[in-house]
């Protein structure tokens, strides 16, 4: 152990991506705590994930958000600290800030904007900021990124969240009859009968987010994608549009494009 150090990711200045990559666990839930299934990670049967993985126990998260707030002192972690963990070695008067910092602002998991995770591959349309019950909220998530070893032929697939539950979702198992990783399982198209794949059954095609537009009352998105194993397709494109139509509720409008198969 020791040395010199290279690069102090912790420096917000020299290296701002770190910093923002502490959100990662707030900004991949959506409708007040649910977290979009993706490949073979989880159950849709499972309820809202208050944690950021099912498996994990509550105050092993709690570090997490503890040392996220020892960085950068932002009341988000703050309060998720507070509410979703315990105090165990902590010294009391550091507790005793995270109470007082947690007072500033309402739950994180409730107060997430319209967002894409670019790099993840995932649009996310969300309403309902304005409500701290999560049976309130309504969203739509379109997933065009691309995954490999755990992931699926899921292409474009649509998820819908309302009413404090999963409306459409995806399967997210690893094995089965038929097998979950099928084009077919998945809410998207399937072309020629065939799963949309870059030769491996893991390894789905390429997406790319066309548009995002996150207006009050109606937000759209659209995303299109290509494959290996279908090099007969000029279009393969889907666009999403969430719209309120009153205060606690909302529908999704939905229109996929294929061309060439």
């Amino acid at each position: 152990a020791g040395g010199r150090i290279l690069a102090d990711l912790t420096d917000q200045r020299r290296h701002p991506w770190f910093v923002d990559a502490l959100y990662a666990p707030i900004r991949l839930r959506t409708a007040g705590g649910f977290v979009p299934l993706v490949g073979d990670y989880g159950d849709p049967l499972r309820a809202r994930e208050v944690y950021f993985d099912a498996g994990t126990r509550p105050n092993d998260l709690k570090e997490y958000y503890l040392e996220a707030w020892r960085l950068t002192k932002d009341p988000q972690f703050a309060f998720l600290t507070w509410r979703y963990g315990k105090r165990t070695v902590e010294p009391p008067e550091e507790w005793a800030r995270i109470g007082e910092d947690a007072k500033k602002t309402r739950d994180p998991l409730n107060t997430v904007p319209p967002r894409v995770l670019d790099d993840f591959g995932l649009a996310i349309l969300e309403t309902g900021q304005e409500y701290d019950d999560f049976t309130k909220k309504r969203s739509a998530t379109l997933r065009y990124g691309h995954s490999h070893t755990h992931g699926h032929n899921d292409a474009l697939d649509l998820a819908v969240f309302g009413k404090g539950m999963r409306a459409i979702s995806d399967l997210a198992a690893r094995e089965g009859t038929p097998n979950p990783r099928l084009h077919k399982l998945h809410n998207t198209v399937e072309v020629d009968q065939t799963s949309m794949n870059n030769g491996d059954a893991l390894a789905a095609g390429w997406g790319w987010l066309e548009a995002f537009a996150p207006s009050e009352g109606v937000q759209y998105a659209e995303a299109s994608q290509r494959a290996c194993s279908h090099p007969q397709l000029t279009t393969y494109r889907r666009a999403i549009a969430l719209i309120d139509v009153g205060p606690e509720d909302s529908y999704v409008f939905n229109v996929f494009r294929v061309a060439g198969g």
